[in-house]
């Protein structure tokens, strides 16, 4: 075990033990949820746009780092440790670990994928189920489809638990939907 530690801690592959470890202890905080999963991303100031993998950075350093620390682990085992077969090969796992953890990201790209929610104006104009005991200019919550949002209505009414009502503006400063009842007539037949 000794002479595990030994090749793992001795010119080229420390660098890349050392990579490796910070790439772990960034998937343990990421697991946590101390951390998110592209905040090396945000850090390095890489947008979406530029960075077209559709991996976030993080994940495809930590493979690329697995991949290069494998590289030079097994070339040093092999190669006598001299400065220029160090240099070299330090180098040369580096452009493995890069070209191999990009290709071994690509199928994690689908785990990946963001999915915009509906807009603010998709739903006005929609009808809702209330999902609360009352609504109110104070309180209420409706469902539209898979959302639920915070609604209000400011005249009288007899909204509460399954009735319909109609979405017919966004107040932005409130966060919330203002909502009017529906004839039932109507909400039947949506």
């Amino acid at each position: 075990m000794s002479a595990f530690f030994a090749a793992a801690l001795s010119l080229p592959t420390v660098v890349f033990t050392v990579l490796l470890g910070f790439f772990l202890l960034y998937a343990l905080l990421t697991i946590l949820g101390a951390v998110d999963a592209e905040w090396l991303d945000g850090i390095l100031g890489i947008e979406d746009s530029a960075w077209d993998a559709g991996v976030p950075l993080g994940v495809v350093a930590g493979i690329s780092a697995v991949f290069a620390w494998l590289t030079s682990f097994a070339a040093m085992k092999f190669l006598p440790a001299t400065t220029v077969t160090q240099v070299v090969v330090g180098l040369g796992a580096a452009v493995v670990g890069v070209v191999a953890g990009g290709f071994a990201a690509r199928p994690f790209r689908h785990f990946f994928k963001t999915v915009d929610g509906p807009r603010r104006s998709a739903i006005v104009g929609k009808i809702c189920t209330i999902r609360s005991l009352k609504v109110n200019d104070d309180a209420g919550t409706a469902e539209v489809g898979d959302v639920v949002a915070e609604v209000r209505c400011f005249r009288e009414n007899d909204l509460t638990i399954g009735s319909k009502a109609i979405v017919y503006d966004y107040d932005e400063s409130k966060n919330a939907y203002h909502v009017g009842p529906i004839d039932p007539s109507i909400a039947g037949s949506s």
